[in-house]
């Protein structure tokens, strides 16, 4: 019965992650536009979207995942602004989701280690709210060392390994600059 609550009390932040990382990311998203930065990914995702090839039919301004991501969000949620600020609130739930897991395997007590993930959804993504490739090149960057972090620290590490260099590899084709950094590290 311990070992229930236990598990259950992860499952309830994880929920609370969840809804918090998403709905503080959809109420910045649509606070302000910066159209050189804002509309960028929301016209590549379109263009793909529309049939049109990336390299071939238009150039591609930053990195070929955010068009591609962006691209699947409007496939299966339709071309829409809120579709386009649902991709950035996916990305901040999942960096908020792998902070907690990533603090709760150093054994971090739980609350504290909710307390850093919320932390985290308000200062990621909702500064900007909309995909940017900045934002997605530090998430996969970051999320990468934190992965390195859960393949030290596990025993059954191999899984973990293997999506570093994924990760990186994202991350680079995103936004060369701050993954290229971390590459170094």
């Amino acid at each position: 019965m311990i070992l229930n609550k236990k598990f259950s009390l992860d499952y309830f932040f994880y929920l609370v992650i969840l809804i918090f990382s998403i709905s503080i990311n959809q109420y910045y998203g649509f606070f302000a536009v910066n159209p050189l930065d804002n509309f960028t990914i929301y016209h590549s995702g379109n263009l793909i979207l529309n049939g049109q090839k990336p390299f071939e039919d238009y150039w591609v301004t930053t990195g070929l995942t955010l068009d591609i991501i962006q691209y699947l969000f409007f496939k299966f949620f339709g071309t829409s602004w809120s579709s386009y600020v649902l991709h950035a609130s996916f990305v901040n739930t999942l960096y908020c989701l792998l902070i907690y897991i990533v603090l709760r395997s150093f054994k971090l007590q739980k609350f504290y280690c909710l307390f850093y993930s919320i932390l985290s959804a308000i200062l990621f993504y909702p500064v900007v709210g909309t995909p940017f490739v900045d934002h997605h090149s530090i998430f996969f960057s970051v999320s990468s060392i934190l992965i390195f972090f859960l393949a030290i620290k596990k025993e059954d590490n191999q899984i973990y390994w293997f999506f570093i260099p994924v990760l990186m590899f994202l991350g680079f084709l995103s936004k060369q600059t701050p993954s290229t950094y971390v590459l170094m590290l």
